[in-house]
């Protein structure tokens, strides 16, 4: 049996972000004229606490969806999805129960095909 893959994976990164308690911090993570979406894997520690998972975030050309799957504790963080012109955002929310939060992460973009 033979498969073809449509669809090219065009760049796997890794990075860090600090996310500020009480606030927003969004995260470039695609193009969306070219990316039909990207995943993202995390791994974040918030004092004694601490979380992994995985998001995927779609490109619906007019929204963006963030499918959220992780494991560990909940640290009050969620996430969401937007445009600021052609850039992708991935939208971190951090609530103001305790500290700031290191976010390492491990994005794949994949092409539209």
């Amino acid at each position: 049996m033979i498969f073809i893959i449509t669809q090219t994976i065009k760049k796997m990164q890794t990075d860090k972000q600090v996310l500020t308690a009480d606030a927003t911090t969004s995260i470039i993570v695609a193009d969306k004229r070219v990316h039909e979406s990207a995943v993202v894997q995390y791994s974040c520690r918030r004092g004694a606490s601490a979380q992994a998972g995985k998001l995927t975030i779609t490109n619906k050309v007019t929204s963006v969806d963030v499918d959220t799957q992780y494991t560990g504790d909940d640290i009050g963080l969620t996430f969401s999805g937007s445009f600021s012109g052609n850039n992708i955002l991935l939208d971190a929310a951090l609530d103001s129960s305790a500290n700031d939060v290191h976010f390492n992460y491990i994005l794949t973009k994949i092409n539209v095909s």
